[in-house]
């Protein structure tokens, strides 16, 4: 969450590496005390990722597919203060 960014409709965007199948499938029930999970995406195509094919198990902790993303969501809104 220390990269979440609050939009100025007051939605809060973030991007998460996700082990799961189903992405946040483990999460989800935290997050959603939260949070009311508007929409919940894959960041790559799962057929490209190295965890996924099982080039290379956990591929995710360190890989920066998600780089592009996180960097475009680093251009919208503000960051997100859970205290305000």
């Amino acid at each position: 969450m220390a990269q979440a960014r609050e939009l100025p409709d007051g939605r809060v965007v973030w991007v998460e590496t996700c082990f799961c199948a189903v992405p946040l499938d483990e999460e989800r029930p935290y997050w959603e005390e939260y949070f009311e999970l508007v929409s919940v995406k894959d960041a790559h195509a799962r057929t490209k990722c190295r965890h996924e094919t099982g080039e290379e198990p956990w591929a995710c902790s360190t890989c920066s597919c998600t780089g592009k993303l996180e960097g475009t969501l680093a251009r919208r809104g503000r960051p997100f203060d859970p205290g305000s």
